[in-house]
């Protein structure tokens, strides 16, 4: 197998793992395939990340990123900033559904998770919450966008349907909990749709309504 023919560096890898994301965005890239996409051998790419861990780890720092943390610190209104990030990465996540999981494999302790960290901080602290409370509200605001995109990424027909295929599975949803029991059916509407956007800033907005809601 030839080399690579640039110098080998964490960049390099993490573009390889985003253009493997792009052509197949449900697939989870392997050491393997990011060497065979560089020209190297596997073992070649353990000076740079040693195991598959530090690979998924690379790749978060990458999409914590590409939400632009920077804007958690920048001149909107602080509620709006957690908001907009939040609705960012989330975005970014369901535009690669494959690498979802791999904000589950280890902890967020690159500097860009630091950044984030700092800037929701920030924010809620100019919301009111004490230090210790706003910790707590920026974990729990992660947690929920985590969530909401393993659930949407998993839910049919999946990122990336059309439109059509989208609103033929919202209908069957629909029309299957509207036969349901007396309270499923009052909310089939909402209940069919609870993996989307509006319903994960919906989400977001009453996390920081019940935070700021704590305050003495």
């Amino acid at each position: 197998m030839k080399g690579p023919k640039r110098s080998l560096d964490v960049s390099k890898i993490v573009d390889a793992v985003m253009e493997l994301l792009d052509e197949e965005p449900s697939a989870a890239p392997t050491l393997r395939g990011v060497a065979a996409r560089l020209g190297v051998r596997p073992n070649t790419l353990y000076t740079y990340v040693p195991d598959r861990v530090a690979l998924e780890g690379v790749v978060v720092e990458h999409l914590l990123e590409l939400a632009g943390p920077a804007a958690l610190t920048g001149g909107a209104p602080w509620r709006e900033r957690v908001t907009g990030y939040a609705m960012r990465l989330r975005a970014e996540l369901l535009a690669r559904p494959g690498v979802v999981p791999f904000f589950f494999s280890g902890p967020m302790s690159g500097p860009n998770a630091a950044a984030v960290g700092e800037g929701l901080l920030t924010a809620f602290t100019e919301g009111g919450l004490r230090p210790d409370d706003a910790a707590r509200a920026a974990y729990t605001v992660i947690v929920h966008v985590l969530g909401s995109a393993a659930l949407a990424a998993a839910d049919p027909p999946g990122p990336g349907a059309s439109e059509a295929e989208v609103l033929a599975v919202l209908e069957a949803r629909r029309a299957a909990l509207a036969a349901g029991p007396p309270l499923t059916a009052a909310t089939a509407a909402t209940a069919a749709a609870w993996n989307s956007s509006e319903q994960a800033e919906w989400g977001i907005n009453r996390l920081i309504d019940g935070c700021i809601g704590s305050l003495p």
